[in-house]
């Protein structure tokens, strides 16, 4: 049999102390890394939150933004029955202004008149004074 020489070491095997040195590492770096990954749960738990917070606000805007939809809708509605009241109103203001207008040539005409008889009742007061 031949006798293994010790001061080469076989690279496919490892010491006892090698083994516990590579689990300790690993070990090391299993803890920086559920430490990093317990770090990167409370960023996400905290994100999450708020952006539920997020979503309650939009769930409101929207409720909102329906209900401004509906009133607009109505005034709308009611503007279109104002516009056509309005268009009554306008015609009846019209037709109230031709009267006048006739109202105002009768009376620029029964003016004249009475101006006439006036100086006839004159002249007639002169003839009867006399």
């Amino acid at each position: 049999m031949k006798k293994k020489d010790i001061s080469k070491k076989d690279k496919t095997t490892m010491t006892t102390t090698e083994v516990g040195v590579l689990i300790e590492d690993l070990r090391s770096q299993f803890s920086v890394f559920g430490k990093g990954l317990g770090s990167l749960t409370t960023k996400v738990d905290k994100l999450t939150d708020r952006m539920d917070g997020v979503e309650g606000r939009l769930d409101r805007l929207e409720i909102i933004s329906t209900k401004t939809q509906r009133d607009v809708t109505e005034l709308k509605g009611q503007m279109g029955r104002v516009e056509g009241r309005l268009e009554r109103v306008e015609g009846r203001l019209e037709r109230v202004e031709g009267a006048t207008l006739e109202i105002l040539k009768d009376t620029t005409e029964i003016k004249k008149i009475v101006a006439s008889h006036d100086q006839k009742i004159s002249h007639l007061e002169e003839i009867t004074t006399k």
